[in-house]
This record gives structure tokens, sequence and C-alpha cells, in this order.
């Protein structure tokens, strides 16, 4: 397989995504793991989300409800002054520290490794505690027929 840097880059960015839920928006996509599949180029992506937020007051963050699998938004006072708002990626707060995004993995297909048709739904969703803030850094790696 021949590797090169397109001109083309980023080939695929936040606005190519469709959001996985109506009140999220795409921010990111990163860290793709990269395969050869049945005459395809695949891209397994991390896709990164945020809330939809109209009120310049509050601080939305998303987080999975382990319990019930449902992602949940938490709303957080920016007037609070426990909360910390310092950093664009992660808030803190007395009660712990939370993401600005959640991030799932979601596959894109090609067959000339340049123009992508992105899975309008994500292949894997956060499910368990470890995974509450999301899933990141997708690898494939094929050993002998299996991927």
């Amino acid at each position: 397989m021949n590797i090169f840097r397109s001109g083309k880059n980023p080939i695929i960015s936040p606005e190519n995504i469709k959001p996985s839920s109506r009140d999220l928006k795409v921010v990111g996509v990163f860290n793709c793991g990269v395969t050869k599949f049945k005459g395809e180029i695949l891209l397994l992506m991390r896709v990164a989300e945020a809330p939809l937020n109209s009120d310049p007051k509050k601080k939305l963050v998303p987080i999975l409800n382990v319990k019930t699998g449902k992602l949940i938004i938490k709303e957080l006072d920016k007037a609070d002054y426990t909360v910390d708002l310092s950093d664009s990626r992660f808030v803190k707060t007395s009660d712990g520290c939370y993401l600005t995004s959640i991030s799932h993995l979601r596959i894109a297909r090609s067959k000339n490794g340049l123009d992508f048709e992105i899975d309008k739904k994500p292949a894997m969703l956060p499910e368990n505690k470890y995974e509450k803030f999301g899933i990141e850094d997708p690898r494939i790696t094929r050993i002998e027929e299996k991927y």
C-alpha cells in the first residue's frame, strides 16, 4: 500500500460528519485506525461531539449514565465560583472532572483513499464505566485473515 500526504488534507473534517443525536454537534475527528478490506480503504475514526448550548450562562458537559446506558447532559452554572472553566477540554467541579465532549467510533469508506463516504451512525458507542467520557484512539490490526 502506498501512503502519501494528500493536498486534500484533512480528508475528513467535523463538517463532513452527521452528529449522532440532534442535541449534539461534531467538534472533532481524530486518530483514525486504517485498513484495506474487501477492496475498500476503511477509517475507524474517533468522533468527538459536544452538546448544543443556547444558554451563555451555562456550560453543558456530556457523560454516559452507566446504569441506564444513556447519554446525559450535565448543566453547570458558569457563575458558580467552584466550577473551573480554565481549560476548554474539561471542567473541574467539586464533585469531579468532566470532559466537554464525548467520543464514539465511526467508519468511513473509500475506493481511492481520498474520497470517503461516512457511515451515518456510530460503529461503537461508550458502554461501561471505563468509557463514561467516550471511546478514544481506535486501532485496526490484521493478523492472518482476522482483524
